[in-house]
């Protein structure tokens, strides 16, 4: 059996593990991948120690740098770029490769975003931009525009990567629509955390700056769209995440550490998988259909159905009136806790209660596994059907579904990676769906 694993500082959403496991499967080996949170005191001393144990490791933020000093060997792309991401024990020797900068490069391939002769933005000098400069610089880019937060520390980590073609500016200089950033800008690639979960609800640059290029990739996996690329979709932009980048520099590691070549379609395979394990979760008020798009959703694509109210009323063997009757805060508190619950599933369809939006934990904890969708019926035929006494808060009557509207409105659609409009047949609302899983 081999042993490999991932070393890094905070490790609790990382999807190599799985990806691991699905290729252990797809090989037909035994295997194991473990998490390694290490204090940046420990790096050198745990690297040390794991390599009288495992096969290999990869090293993730902010450990790609430091770990090479613990190496005997590293490789030709991997000095380039100064950082590495993969760790190879063989025979008392400790060898170092760079698998981000095949990862990324495939990704540009298969999405088919075209590098030469393009102006390309950088965000961020760490480890994984150095990847990404070297690769972008080899494939010709025509400039490469670095954006940092200190200049001087940027330029000094970067060293030799940087020649007449490449510039560094500071975020404030970009924002602010520096000419040399902004002249034939064309592509903008995120290397910075920002936006990584649970920080969902912050996005690395404005949409006066997203306005001005045209293609958008972000390294970041988790979430699956994250607020800088949600903003590029909605404004007509091509926007990429880092799943498949994710995937193929695993592969690439396994490749070293096991001496294969191994099958450009098993990354396909394996990263489908990984999107058809992403949960569905359907928002929207009381009454707009999504217990009931929710189920006949989930028989359709085979998915386990939860609906939230239900779930809790089961748990809790009380009724959501009798637990709004205690008080609406210590509802939400509960509501929390069993979400908390719901989101750790996977491959489900969510049907949330109407006032989940209101507490920012709920939606944090939705959509680290899940693409949300705000279901918005007309607020004429939600009064027209539904049942005002069954329900804890409309029990003031139908005014009250309107001021819940106009509370709830502005956090349906920011919550919301899609909105879709519940004025249609049942199968045309379906199929909108689907059909937004499928792209």
């Amino acid at each position: 059996m081999i042993k490999l694993g991932l070393l890094g500082k905070h490790l609790g959403h990382s999807l190599s593990p799985k990806i691991h496991k699905l290729l252990f499967k797809e090989l037909k080996i035994q295997g194991s991948y473990d998490l390694f949170q290490e204090e940046e005191k420990n790096v050198h001393a745990f690297i040390e120690r794991i390599s009288k144990e495992n096969l290999g490791i990869n090293v993730t933020i902010p450990y790609k740098i430091k770990s090479i000093s613990s190496l005997d060997w590293i490789s030709k792309e991997a000095k380039k770029i100064g950082a590495v991401n993969t760790i190879f024990f063989n025979n008392g020797k400790k060898y170092g490769y760079n698998t981000d900068y095949f990862g990324f490069s495939r990704l540009l391939e298969y999405n088919n975003i075209e590098i030469y002769n393009k102006k390309v933005v950088v965000l961020g000098a760490g480890g994984a931009a150095r990847a990404i400069i070297t690769c972008v610089k080899d494939l010709k880019a025509k400039d490469i525009i670095i954006v940092a937060r200190n200049i001087e520390k940027a330029t000094s980590q970067l060293g030799s990567l940087i020649n007449k073609n490449i510039k560094v500016i500071s975020f404030n200089d970009f924002e602010k629509g520096n000419i040399e950033a902004k002249k034939d800008g064309e592509i903008v690639i995120n290397c910075t955390p920002v936006g990584m979960f649970p920080n969902v609800d912050e996005s690395p640059v404005s949409d006066n700056v997203i306005r001005n290029y045209e293609v958008f990739v972000d390294l970041i996996y988790n979430p699956i769209e994250t607020k800088f690329l949600k903003k590029a979709r909605i404004l007509g932009k091509k926007s990429v995440n880092g799943m498949f980048m994710l995937v193929t520099q695993g592969i690439a590691s396994e490749e070293i550490w096991l001496n294969r070549k191994i099958e450009n379609n098993i990354i396909e395979k394996i990263s489908k998988k990984l999107n058809d394990k992403i949960n569905i979760v359907l928002i929207g008020m009381p009454g707009c259909g999504k217990s009931f798009l929710g189920e006949k959703l989930a028989g359709k694509l085979k998915m386990e159905f939860i609906d939230c109210d239900k779930y809790l009323e089961n748990r809790e063997e009380k009724s959501i009136s009798e637990l709004f009757e205690i008080g609406e805060e210590y509802f939400r508190n509960i509501e929390t806790k069993y979400i908390r619950e719901i989101s750790l599933k996977e491959n489900i369809v969510i049907s949330t209660g109407g006032g989940v939006v209101k507490s920012p934990e709920n939606m944090k904890l939705l959509k680290k596994n899940g693409i949300v969708i705000f279901i918005n019926r007309p607020l004429k035929k939600i009064i027209e059907d539904i049942d005002t006494k069954s329900r804890p808060l409309l029990l003031e009557g139908k005014e009250k579904l309107y001021n819940l509207y106009k509370e709830r409105l502005d956090l349906y659609e920011s919550y919301s990676d899609y909105i879709i409009e519940n004025k249609n047949s049942v199968d045309e609302v379906l199929n909108d769906i689907i059909n937004i899983m499928d792209k």
